[in-house]
C-alpha cells in the first residue's frame, strides 16, 4: 500500500470527474478534438478582424485584394471567373467578380455574380440592388446566382430574399474562406497572414 499526493494530477482527474457527470467519456482525443475545435474558432475569428481592418494581412486595399482571393477560390473550382471593369455596365447595376462554368448536364453555363463590399460594421442595402439590378441574358444560362459576399454583418436578410440575393456576410465569408483554405496559392495564404508550420496543440 502506498500513499500518493494526487495533486499535480488534478486538473485531469477534474476532467474526467466532470466527463462522469455529463455521461460522457474523457479521452486524450477528447482534449485534442477540444483544442482544434477551440484554436479553429480562434483562427477564423482573428482572420475576420483582419480582413475588416485590414491589418496583419497584405490583401490588395479598397475591396480589390477580396475580389481576386474569391476569384482564385472559384477558379479553383473549375469556374473561368473574371473581374469586369468598373465601366462595363451603366447606372446602380455593378458586379465585381463573374464566374463561369458550363454545365455538366447541357451546353448551357452556370452563372455567379458577385458584389464584394470590404466594409466593417454592417454593410446596408446598396450592394443588394447593385447585384440585383445586373443585367443578364438568363437565355445564355442554366443556373444564375447573384451574390454579395461582405466582410461586414448584413441584417437585412429579406430585403436580400426579396431581390433573390444570396448574401455571405461577416463570420460566414471567413467559414467559406476556412473551407476552400486548401485551394488558395502560397502567396495568397501568405497575404492572408497564414501559416503552413505546423503547431502544437
Amino acid at each position: 500500500m502506498t500513499v500518493c499526493d494526487l495533486n499535480e494530477f488534478s486538473d485531469e482527474l477534474y476532467k474526467h470527474i466532470e466527463s462522469i457527470k455529463s455521461d460522457k467519456l474523457y479521452t486524450w482525443n477528447n482534449e485534442q478534438e477540444l483544442k482544434i475545435q477551440q484554436n479553429t474558432e480562434k483562427f477564423k475569428v482573428d482572420l475576420l478582424s483582419r480582413l475588416r481592418s485590414n491589418k496583419d494581412i497584405n490583401l490588395q486595399s479598397g475591396g480589390i485584394g477580396l475580389e481576386h482571393l474569391i476569384k482564385e477560390i472559384l477558379e479553383a473550382k473549375n469556374y473561368t471567373a473574371r473581374i469586369p471593369a468598373k465601366n462595363e455596365k451603366s447606372g446602380i447595376q455593378d458586379v465585381d467578380v463573374i464566374a463561369t462554368r458550363f454545365s455538366e448536364f447541357s451546353e448551357k453555363k452556370e452563372g455567379i455574380f458577385i458584389q464584394v463590399k470590404h466594409h466593417d460594421g454592417t454593410t446596408g442595402n446598396h450592394g443588394i440592388k447593385q447585384v440585383a439590378e445586373y443585367e443578364v441574358n438568363e437565355d445564355d444560362y442554366s443556373q444564375i446566382d447573384k451574390v454579395l459576399i461582405t466582410t461586414a454583418d448584413f441584417k437585412n436578410n429579406d430585403f436580400a430574399d426579396l431581390h433573390n440575393v444570396t448574401v455571405l456576410a461577416g463570420a460566414d465569408f471567413v467559414n467559406w474562406i476556412y473551407d476552400n483554405l486548401n485551394l488558395l496559392s502560397d502567396d495568397s495564404l501568405s497575404s492572408l497572414g497564414i501559416s503552413s508550420l505546423p503547431t502544437l496543440l
